[in-house]
């Protein structure tokens, strides 16, 4: 894939993740929630324990200045975050040279896959996908909390704040699937198309249902529903290595690249 349609997946996550922080100002005046442009790509932080804090589509194809990362920095500072931004193998090497040079260290990675919309696999019979509406908002809350382990207060609280700002911010949104047999709720995802790039996102699957398919039919019905309406092209992020990568794998996506999070070290200092 080239950078073009590398820059037109980045402008997609970016202006989904816009939104949502728009809805999270909306809901709470008081939220840190903001965004700013920087490196040809953008700045995003929605609050801390809320999932994205970090510069994201940076330098593909145009080189960052390092008065504009002492911005990025002392901006991140001042909004409560350690400055950390996602690179990958399409970003420029003098780049990575810069950040090795202030002190960023590699932490997670997370491939970033992409397929066509044709071709689609069928819908599986033994699983029901249905849009959550606002009576059945606080079922996905326990849905996605339940399938990523939020136990404690405040991860519950922040998945829960996190899911009401999607579920205001996305198109078609958020989604449940359940079996067909009884009913019973075994996983839940979302759904955004941005300029018909769908974004396939929150998905996560009950602990006791793993490995029984609600995954991959929750993948198939949303690739349908994308099609539906119009995108070409449907895109998703897995922790790379993953039990999710390779489901992704099985259902026709391919890798387009890697992106890895590099945090300021602690020991570094303040942002010059």
């Amino acid at each position: 894939m080239n950078r073009d349609e590398i820059r037109r997946i980045n402008r997609a996550v970016i202006s989904d993740l816009g939104l949502i922080a728009d809805a999270l100002r909306k809901e709470d005046a008081s939220s840190a929630a903001a965004t700013f442009e920087f490196g040809g790509g953008c700045a995003v932080f929605l609050g801390h324990g809320l999932f994205v804090n970090r510069a994201i589509g940076v330098d593909v194809g145009s080189p960052v200045a390092e008065a504009e990362l002492d911005d990025f920095e002392e901006r991140s500072v001042a909004l409560g975050h350690r400055p950390a931004i996602d690179v990958s193998e399409h970003t420029d090497p003098s780049f990575m040279g810069l950040l090795g040079s202030r002190g960023y260290e590699a932490t997670d990675s997370n491939t970033m896959l992409a397929r066509g919309l044709t071709g689609l696999p069928a819908l599986d019979p033994a699983f029901q996908i249905e849009v959550v509406n606002r009576d059945s908002l606080d079922v996905w809350c326990e849905a996605t909390a339940l399938g990523w382990g939020h136990e404690n207060p405040e991860r519950r609280a922040n998945s829960d704040r996190y899911a009401r700002a999607a579920f205001q911010a996305q198109d078609p949104g958020l989604l449940l699937a359940r079996r067909s047999s009884n009913g019973r709720v075994v996983g839940c995802g979302a759904l955004a198309i941005v300029d018909r790039v769908a974004l396939l996102g929150g998905m996560s699957v009950l602990p006791d249902e793993r490995g029984r398919g609600a995954q991959t039919a929750m993948i198939g019905y949303r690739l349908r529903v994308a099609a539906e309406q119009g995108a070409d092209l449907a895109v998703t992020g897995a922790g790379t290595g993953s039990q999710s990568e390779r489901n992704l794998r099985r259902a026709g996506f391919e890798p387009v690249f890697t992106s890895t999070t590099h945090v300021l070290r602690l020991d570094v200092g303040s942002p010059r």
